[in-house]
């Protein structure tokens, strides 16, 4: 429980709502529940679907919510400061907790993301065996391509494998487009068949253990076909390689994210393509596929730390054309950043 103990204040209460932040504290997957983190004990209100099994926690004190008791139990606490998330606090419940903790103090605290952040070894091994998988699947797709073959059916073979191969869920909904679709960053895969002369985006995640994983790559099938369309997407794809190549030379410890999107806008600036740029630079993942800190020009001083874990996937998209789109997933050492794509 070292990670509860962070977040224990001399003075307040911490209020954890969040299901996904209460399994990163405790271990435990519940679909609702509160912890109340007090500086000299934690409460962990569940229902009866969890409750036997949240008693096995150490240094917990497992409480029974039914009939409105950790509301009641709230009541009767003095005013004091309270630590939420305001990411993932309802409004709704915001104002029930005014209504019922009269005279305490609302703070908002991002700590419990900022902790998130930084992985430890156990962590990072589940976040690289999920990267192989990853990996594994993005290989099968490529395998499986064949004229004919549509976007809906390339991702299920994508599901189909990794899930074969013990994968949890999906991170996230395939993104498999062919031809301009890919032109969309956050496109949904339809029944559109795989012609020759097509380009072909495909970005996937696995869940396994818990922890996501997320890469994409761009290829082009039969370039034979549609040596034009091959040539220009070939001038796009090598200066998104390249401004991969460059954001990733410049990681180093204490270097703020910011200044590894600003070399990707401006290589896209000095190439003309400026406008042809859709989304930032990249994110922080773990137990979602999409965590703090996101990576991009428009938010300034997030330093890179030691045992952070983030994509970096720069892309550029043509309207009614294509998108090209390289992203891998690297984890911050003390000795340099590695890519845990393929491991």
């Amino acid at each position: 429980m070292q990670r509860i103990e962070k977040l224990k204040r001399e003075k307040g209460l911490f209020y954890v709502d969040n299901v996904i932040d209460i399994f990163y504290l405790t271990g435990k997957k519940v679909s609702e529940g509160v912890l109340l983190i007090f500086p000299q004990e934690t409460l962990f209100f569940v229902d009866s679907r969890y409750i036997d099994a949240c008693k096995l926690l150490k240094g917990v004190k497992v409480l029974l919510n039914e009939g409105g008791a950790l509301d009641a139990f709230l009541k009767t606490l003095p005013p004091c400061t309270l630590f939420v998330d305001g990411k993932t606090l309802s409004f709704n419940r915001y104002k029930q907790l005014q209504e019922i903790m009269k005279g305490s103090t609302f703070t908002v605290s991002t700590e419990i993301e900022k902790m998130r952040a930084i992985k430890d070894r156990s962590e990072i091994e589940k976040m690289k065996q999920a990267g192989a998988l990853n990996y594994q699947g993005f290989q099968h797709v490529v395998a499986s391509l064949k004229e004919g073959m549509t976007e809906k059916e390339a991702a299920w073979e994508y599901e189909k494998y990794c899930k074969e191969k013990g994968g949890e869920s999906l991170s996230f909904e395939p993104i498999i487009a062919f031809g301009g679709n890919s032109a969309y960053p956050h496109y949904r895969s339809q029944h559109i068949p795989l012609k020759k002369g097509m380009n072909v985006l495909i970005d996937c995640g696995i869940t396994l253990d818990s922890y996501t994983s997320d890469m994409t790559r761009t290829l082009f099938f039969g370039k034979e076909e549609n040596p034009e369309g091959y040539k220009e997407w070939k001038y796009v794809h090598d200066i998104v390689q390249e401004s991969y190549n460059q954001a990733v030379a410049h990681i180093k410890l204490g270097v703020c994210f910011h200044t590894l999107d600003e070399k990707v806008q401006s290589m896209a600036k000095e190439n003309h393509l400026e406008g042809y740029l859709r989304h930032s630079l990249g994110h922080g993942l773990g137990l979602q596929v999409h965590e703090w800190p996101r990576i991009s020009y428009r938010v300034k001083d997030i330093p890179i730390e030691e045992g952070m874990v983030f994509t970096i996937e720069p892309g550029l998209y043509k309207e009614g054309f294509f998108g090209v789109r390289f992203e891998n997933t690297l984890l911050m050492t003390e000795k340099g950043v590695i890519n845990i794509t393929k491991m």
